[in-house]
């Protein structure tokens, strides 16, 4: 744009003299001096605006393009400013996030309480016994195994029930119970018995302990003293 003012400022004042020398051809010389005149104190345009743009290579000279309302951008006439065009910023599809699933857990089975073992009460039945001299046994408690009071009473006894059997004579007459004539549990000697689990034979001398299991009670028929023969009575088992 400074160039291009400077430009016409030089062409504007060789145009006035060049009319000025026309002007003074009369002869006189009056004309070439008032041309002369004018042409010194004609103004140029030379000064440069301090608001405007720096011109940039190739632009803002009047020839070539930019601002020059010749050429290139924004002169109304020939190419503008590039335009941008906007890309589109694909958005991230949304990751579905897969759920989380119960764990179907197992049920239980129920037990079937007629096939369940039997096992011992939490409490055993304590049963009291004492000899009648020789010749016999007798319960001196209340119980619902045998009736107190009386000699070699029958002994009733529960499948699955743990007994305690307290013997006041045991010293001098040892409890046995047998089947068939066969030792099955015995303060004197080994019973078949005793080594059985689930019986789970106790002999603390003059206290016994035992758990009635089925095999037990199908053999199972007197309790005796080992030492005197008459001092016996029968067994029951239910369950």
């Amino acid at each position: 744009m400074t160039r291009r003012r400077t430009f016409l400022g030089a062409t504007g004042t060789s145009i006035v003299t060049l009319l000025a020398g026309c002007a003074g051809t009369d002869g006189t010389g009056a004309g070439t001096e008032t041309a002369t005149e004018t042409a010194t104190t004609s103004p140029t345009a030379t000064r440069t605006p301090t608001d405007s743009p720096t011109p940039t290579e190739g632009s803002g000279d009047g020839y070539g393009s930019g601002d020059d309302g010749y050429g290139g951008s924004d002169d109304g006439y020939g190419g503008g400013d590039d335009t941008e065009t906007p890309t589109d910023t694909p958005t991230e599809a949304d990751t579905p996030t897969a759920t989380e699933s119960d764990t179907t857990t197992g049920t239980d089975t129920p037990t079937d309480p007629a096939t369940a073992t039997p096992t011992a009460t939490a409490t055993p039945t304590r049963v009291v016994v004492n000899n009648v001299g020789a010749s016999a046994w007798e319960v001196t408690n209340d119980t619902t195994v045998a009736a107190s009071g009386t000699e070699n009473p029958t002994l009733t006894l529960q499948v699955g029930v743990r007994y305690v059997f307290e013997n006041r004579g045991w010293s001098v007459h040892p409890l046995a119970f047998r089947g068939g004539g066969s030792a099955l549990l015995s303060q004197d000697g080994d019973g078949s018995y005793e080594s059985d689990a689930a019986v789970d034979w106790r002999d603390d001398g003059d206290e016994v302990a035992f758990t009635l299991t089925s095999s037990l009670a199908d053999d199972l028929d007197t309790y005796v003293c080992t030492v005197h023969g008459g001092m016996r009575g029968d067994v029951t088992t239910e369950g």
